[in-house]
C-alpha cells in the first residue's frame, strides 16, 4: 500500500490480480500463467495430474463429478460446473446437464443423440467404453458453437433429392465393389445388372448379382 491507500490494479502483481478475479476468470488465468496441458484433481486424498488430451468426458454423478479417461475414472468431490470452469472451451463441449465431452472424441451426432469413437483394446472397461449420449434440449443449438460444422444443403424438391441420393449411394457401392475386386485380382465371369425398377424394389443393400472367381472358389 502507498500512503495508507488501497493500491490500484496497476500496482498489483500478476498473482494478486488473478486472486481478485471471479472464479471462472481465475481458472483461465491459472492455465495461462502456469500450464495449458493438464489440471490436478483431488481424488483419494491426493491430487492427480490429468492431461486434457486424456479426458474422454465428464459426468455428474450424485454430488460428485466423474472425470473419465481411457485408463482411469477419477471421482472428484466437485460439481460438473466447477470442473468445466477449468477445462479449455475449445477442447470440450457441454451436451447435457450431466455430460461434457471432448470434441476430438465425437464420431457423429444428430439433433438429439451423440456418439464418441469406439474405444480401443487398450481402454479400461467401464465408463471408458460408454460411447452413446443424449443431447439435452437446451444444448441442441449451443453445442454446435465450438464445433466446425459444414451445414447440410436443404430446400428444393425433397422427392428429387431422395431419388438422387439413392442413385448416388448405389453408384458408390458399385464403384467400391469393382475397385475391391480389381485390387484382389478377381476376374468377373458373369454380371447381371438389375433394371432401375428392380433396383428400387430391392433397395440399395443388394446392388449386384454377379459371380466372381478367385483362387479356385466362387462368390455370389
Amino acid at each position: 500500500m502507498r500512503g495508507g491507500k488501497d493500491p490500484g490494479i496497476g500496482d498489483l502483481s500478476l498473482v494478486e490480480k488473478r486472486n481478485r478475479m471471479p472464479e471462472k476468470v481465475q481458472s483461465y488465468a491459472r492455465r495461462i500463467l502456469f500450464n495449458t496441458d493438464f489440471l490436478f484433481i483431488r481424488c483419494d486424498k491426493q491430487y492427480n495430474q490429468v492431461a486434457f488430451a486424456d479426458i474422454l468426458y465428464c459426468m455428474a454423478k450424485n454430488r460428485f463429478c466423474l472425470v473419465v479417461t481411457k485408463h482411469q475414472t477419477f471421482i472428484a468431490g466437485n460439481s460438473l460446473s466447477e470442473i468445466e470452469g477449468h477445462l479449455p472451451s475449445h477442447l470440450f463441449v457441454k451436451i447435457h446437464m450431466s455430460y461434457t465431452v471432448a470434441i476430438s472424441r465425437i464420431k457423429w451426432f444428430t439433433r438429439t443423440t451423440l456418439q464418441l469413437h469406439e474405444p480401443g483394446p487398450d481402454f479400461r472397461k467401464g465408463y471408458a467404453h460408454k460411447v452413446d449420449f443424449k443431447i439435452g434440449l437446451t444444448y441442441q443449438s449451443s453445442m454446435r458453437d465450438p464445433l466446425l460444422v459444414v451445414v447440410g444443403r436443404c430446400g428444393g424438391d425433397p422427392y428429387r433429392f431422395a431419388k438422387d441420393l439413392e442413385r448416388t449411394k448405389m453408384d458408390v457401392i458399385e464403384e467400391e465393389l469393382s475397385e475391391m475386386h480389381q485390387m484382389d485380382g478377381v476376374a468377373v465371369i458373369e454380371e447381371r445388372r438389375p433394371s432401375a425398377r428392380k433396383k428400387k424394389a430391392i433397395g440399395i443393400n443388394t446392388v449386384k448379382n454377379a459371380r466372381f472367381t478367385s483362387k479356385g472358389y466362387t462368390a455370389d
